[in-house]
């Protein structure tokens, strides 16, 4: 497994200074990647994962964090987690924007491609408001990893946690 730890700092900031995540403008995420090295692919394909992420129709209500496990299957893919509230309640979510997992297609090729080893198979991402993180972490070799079934859905809602 890898795990990529990165402090988007724009992006964060904005999206921690809105109440409500959906109301992040294009614009200035658009603004926020131009910044940025242009080698720096990588955080390019993250940031507009993250973007993706926090305006889905799933985020629209309260939260303090978020857990997003995602399998990718070739061009498929299968995903589930949770939004936190501050009262502690998990509130399951799966998000169905086209959009956000075409990104993470992308972004697992070009890490394929970069990195010159094989696709990742599942991947674990996390956002915590009130530590002002974001977490992504790949796996190579279990795709069921972060799976969450019926079975495992109170251990999960924990474990995921940020």
């Amino acid at each position: 497994m890898k795990q990529v730890r990165l402090s988007i700092a724009c992006l964060l900031a904005l999206w921690l200074s809105t109440s409500n995540s959906a109301s992040i403008e294009a614009y200035s995420v658009k603004a926020t990647m131009t910044d940025q090295n242009p080698d720096d692919s990588a955080n390019a394909h993250i940031s507009e994962i993250v973007r993706l992420l926090i305006e889905s129709e799933d985020l629209a209500g309260e939260w303090d964090a978020v857990a997003l496990a995602v399998i990718l299957d070739g061009t498929s893919y299968d995903s589930s987690g949770f939004r936190y509230r501050a009262d502690g309640k998990a509130i399951p979510i799966a998000p169905e924007e086209d959009a956000l997992y075409d990104q993470l297609i992308a972004y697992r090729d070009f890490e394929a491609q970069r990195s010159g080893k094989a696709p990742w198979k599942a991947c674990l991402i996390q956002l915590d408001r009130k530590a002002n993180s974001f977490d992504l972490k790949l796996e190579y070799d279990d795709p069921m990893r972060w799976k969450i079934t019926p079975a495992n859905l109170k251990d999960m809602r924990e474990a995921l946690r940020p």
